[in-house]
């Protein structure tokens, strides 16, 4: 069954065993004894199996292979939960940590499903019924590894059941052909290539319908990683099921051997589809409302993502000048690993490329964004225009702040607290972009913070003196966390600004490799002076800020991870 191996190529072992099987088959009616047979077998499969570059499927279906031709030639009987079990004890017993190896667990769970939960609920083996246990076998993969999808890609493909019904009769034809035209290479290179074009059109076939399947709507379904107590009461459900089904089929199959009239039980079809979406309903249960600020490693750049207690979902920036695809490979798995289904604000500080290159592959993605929040004064450059069109097109509003203004989102609320009024800001030419940077105060209930963007010592003195002026500046005090302006520059986080704020957490983003000396020691100094904990993303990765019993705490996902491998 498919798989994915160390280096993240696809891997399967199905082939291994459909052609190891036909050529058996092919020697025997030969008429060579059954021990010649299946040596010849074995070795043409074990030297395939080198070929294939020995994925874990790979070394799976050839074990599991060699132990089928064992069987045939001693005489014994062959039990696929034996051969199975067999080969996860060679692989362990060579490399114990193969066991959190993802080809590893979808290859053995995946044929689990094939044995287990597909013979346990198969039908009849003419007309509708044997159509309808083709479908129930199909589907026995998808749900038996449908906790791994999860686990590892963090949404689950809602159409892929109907798309595997549709690609697995193509599969005995794909391989046939592709089997005899390499055998037929080995001859002649052109009349192998005539053999091999109905794979080809088998393949782009298979590709477009997995296109078209992608393109319908809700396609793919974000549920996050799921915690292992919703694993554990997935596994328990479909093995209840399963059994539950089994002992129906076997109790029809015993009043048919006596000559009764076997009776349809309630709870056989309905109930199989009702335990579907019950299974279902596990993996998608919604996490516990908790506030919570992210800050991803995006490398030299920005973004943090904020939930509120009230399941509202934020954003603050979003990309970075040293890392390709940034939104595409760490913005969005984070999102999707979250289990955020959509975006409710994203704000944009300004429109450097460190703040929105993220940004605009979320767009271009089609993930959903409802407001897009910017300054009122922030120039409009290109990049802005760019920003804005792709902002249109995936139906995203975008909400204008000026200082002082409130954006409520249930409980919390976002203030402006920057840039104020500026003549040239509408020309964008003689406005610097990290001056003009939205600041923004965020407070719910007890838990508070400032995101700064880039800006400067000048607009934080700005920002004091008119705080000085308004009732908010009693609120901006004592924060729980401080995102370090312009990635801990030298030219920003003055001591006033910090004392003022005095954050008991500060956050600095910024990458290990960055040419402009950041974070600076004049500005991690005026943090500690503040009485902060500084952290940063280049030592610790992800850092994730929550209140714990009236007190802000600062994990970052380079010490987690290392905590739990000690």
């Amino acid at each position: 069954m498919p798989s994915i191996n160390d280096r993240g190529k696809p891997q399967t072992g199905l082939h291994i065993s459909v052609i190891g099987m036909a050529l058996y088959r092919m020697l025997k009616k030969a008429g060579l004894p059954f021990g010649m047979a299946a040596l010849a077998a074995a070795g043409v499969m074990y030297g395939y199996g080198g070929m294939a570059g020995w994925g874990v499927s790979v070394r799976r279906a050839v074990l599991m292979f060699l132990l089928f031709l064992g069987a045939q030639v001693s005489g014994r009987s062959y039990d696929t939960f034996c051969a199975l079990a067999f080969a996860a004890v060679a692989l362990l017993w060579k490399n114990p940590c193969l066991f959190w190896d993802a080809g590893f667990r979808f290859s053995f769970v995946a044929i689990l499903g094939v044995v287990w939960v597909g013979q346990s609920i198969s039908y009849e083996k003419k007309g509708i019924g044997a159509l309808r246990g083709k479908i129930f076998a199909a589907s026995a993969v998808w749900f038996t590894t449908l906790p791994l999808v999860a686990w590892y890609f963090y949404e689950i493909p809602v159409y892929a059941v109907f798309v595997n019904l549709l690609m697995l009769p193509m599969m005995g034809v794909l391989l046939g052909f592709g089997a005899a035209g390499g055998m037929v290479g080995l001859l002649s290179l052109p009349l192998a290539k005539g053999m091999l074009f109905p794979c080809r059109i088998l393949l782009f076939m298979g590709k477009h319908i997995c296109a078209l399947a992608g393109m319908l709507p809700g396609a793919m379904w974000i549920v996050g990683r799921p915690q292992c107590w919703q694993i554990a009461v997935y596994y328990a459900f479909l093995g209840a099921g399963t059994c539950l089904v089994h002992r129906q089929r076997e109790q029809r199959e015993r009043e048919k051997e006596h000559g009764r009239r076997a009776e349809q039980k309630s709870g056989g079809h309905p109930g199989v589809f009702l335990a579907a979406l019950l299974l279902l309903a596990v993996l998608g249960v919604p996490r516990s409302g908790e506030a919570e600020l992210d800050m991803l490693d995006v490398g030299q750049g920005d973004g943090c993502y904020l939930q509120t207690k009230e399941g509202y979902h934020l954003f603050v920036d979003g990309g970075s000048s040293n890392v390709g695809k940034v939104g595409t490979y760490r913005i969005l798995p984070f999102l999707k690993y979250k289990g955020v289904k959509k975006i409710d604000c994203w704000v944009v500080s300004h429109t450097d490329e460190d703040h929105i290159s993220g940004l605009r592959e979320i767009l271009s993605s089609g993930y959903p964004v409802e407001y897009l929040a910017v300054a009122e004064q922030m120039p409009r450059d290109e990049n802005w225009e760019e920003l804005e069109a792709l902002a249109e097109d995936a139906g995203t509003k975008v909400v204008w702040l000026g200082r002082g203004d409130i954006w409520h989102f249930g409980k919390a609320t976002f203030t402006a607290l920057h840039p104020g009024e500026t003549e040239d800001a509408f020309g964008g030419q003689s406005v610097d972009k990290n001056e003009e940077s939205l600041v923004l105060f965020y407070q719910e209930d007890d838990f508070a913070g400032v995101f700064t963007g880039d800006i400067g010592a000048a607009q934080e003195e700005e920002i004091l003196t008119w705080l000085q002026k308004t009732k908010t500046g009693a609120d901006v005090q004592k924060i729980d966390f401080y995102k370090a302006a312009h990635h801990g520059s030298r030219y920003s986080n003055s001591t006033g600004f910090l004392e003022t704020l005095a954050p008991e957490i500060a956050l600095v983003s910024c990458s290990r490799t960055n040419r402009y000396g950041h974070p600076s020691k004049e500005a991690v100094g005026h943090m500690q002076q503040a009485g902060s904990q500084v952290y940063y993303t280049m030592e610790s990765g992800r850092l994730c800020v929550k209140k714990t019993d009236g007190q802000a705490v600062c994990r970052g996902y380079l010490e987690e991870k290392e905590q739990w491998w000690q």
